[in-house]
């Protein structure tokens, strides 16, 4: 008579071991014991013995061995030996390295350096993280992509996408042992403070979303940042501005007796003003991850926790982009989040926010999950103690 309300030392081990090699079949890395690292093979190798030590399993009396029983198996097989082989067609773990930027933005090397260096390090899958187009731009609301200046950071916008794909497909045929991807790295929108040349702030211009599986330039072209649709300059000082322009504009036509022409001009500011003052807010965050899903693209937040987002920037600008680790996690929010990525990040730690949003979803209070990536924000070799393959993941 087999006890089933009793564990056998011998079924604890097995429970133990079986549990150890769910974990390394989920994870894909070794298993730490106190002896060393544990492989899969030593896992099965190890739970089999232990099925040595166990009493046989109950059958039924009379019935042949190669019946097949309502579980699918056959009578007397040990549900252990199942369960092992479910993990015989498990698909081998692949080393994968985001966020890599070559010379077609603001990275090194090209294309054929990167990936040269990616199949020697054992990498699989390598994504090139592009900036679409990093813009810093003082522009006049409620139209400041064509009233203002700028400054243009190295990238797609610039160096061109038609280049960008073909170096991209050329390099794929190339390299057939390599998984080649493309993603952008982009702003999705930023809003100034204070007066030019005297204490002019910049907010959230670092404030980066990674848009992964980029196959055509349209999907580029369709992203907000790529257009600068939201960037948002000090509203005050933009409507004095306009006020004193149309003053000095309407005192000019009438003084030379071009009284239709300030009429017209008043009624086309006034209403370009009206319809500024009153139209709704765009958030820059929410506009771009539905743009991006749009296009079907997996989309992630970037370096989250980074520091380096506060700092003196071009034209004598501020740069001020705090950590928005809290805003990963207020819905609507991107499909992952840079957990590693070479900086200090707190999102991951036990009892954080992460943990937080994953056990609402388990408990059926959010829709879908938030995932955790590792992200390597590489720019060239050896610069900054950065070199390829730094932060990968497997």
């Amino acid at each position: 008579m087999v006890c089933h309300n009793c564990m056998s030392s011998s079924a604890m081990i097995r429970t133990a071991l079986f549990s150890l090699l769910v974990v390394f079949s989920l994870f894909g890395t070794p298993v730490s014991a106190a002896g060393g690292d544990v492989t899969l093979e030593e896992l099965k190798r190890m739970i089999n013995e232990s099925e040595k030590l166990s009493e046989p399993i109950a059958t039924i009396e009379n019935r042949n061995s190669a019946e097949v029983g309502p579980t699918g198996r056959e009578y007397g097989q040990k549900p252990l030996q199942v369960a092992l082989s479910a993990f015989d067609n498990l698909p081998q773990s692949r080393r994968v390295l985001l966020d890599v930027r070559s010379n077609h933005s603001d990275g090194a090397h090209d294309m054929d350096m990167l990936a040269g260096l990616a199949i020697r390090r054992g990498i699989d899958t390598l994504v090139f993280g592009e900036h679409d187009r990093y813009t810093i731009r003082l522009g006049l609301d409620p139209i400041p992509q064509l009233l203002g200046i700028s400054m243009e950071h190295p990238s797609l916008y610039q160096t061109g996408l038609k280049p960008f794909f073909t170096d991209l497909n050329r390099v794929r045929k190339k390299y057939p042992q390599l998984h080649v991807m493309a993603a952008t790295e982009s702003t999705p929108g930023y809003y100034w403070d204070g007066v030019p040349f005297k204490d002019l702030s910049i907010h959230n211009a670092e404030r980066h979303i990674i848009a992964l599986g980029i196959e055509h330039p349209e999907q580029i072209e369709a992203l907000p940042s790529y257009n600068l649709s939201n960037i948002r300059g000090n509203k005050m000082l933009s409507l004095t501005i306009w006020l004193v322009a149309t003053l000095l504009l309407l005192i000019s036509f009438l003084r030379y007796r071009k009284g239709i022409f300030a009429l017209l001009l008043l009624a086309s500011i006034a209403t370009l003003l009206y319809t500024w003052l009153l139209q709704k807010q765009v958030d820059p965050d929410v506009d771009f991850i539905n743009a991006a899903r749009e296009q079907g693209l997996f989309v992630i937040w970037a370096h989250p926790g980074t520091l380096s987002g506060v700092r003196e920037g071009p034209m004598g600008v501020r740069l001020d982009t705090p950590p928005y680790s809290r805003r990963l996690f207020e819905a609507p929010t991107a499909d992952a989040f840079a957990a590693v990525y070479g900086d200090t990040d707190v999102n991951t730690l036990p009892g954080g926010m992460w943990d937080r949003f994953m056990m609402d979803y388990m408990l059926g209070y959010r829709s879908k999950p938030i995932w955790a990536v590792s992200a390597g924000d590489y720019h060239e070799e050896g610069q900054a103690g950065e070199y390829l393959g730094n932060f990968p993941m497997d």
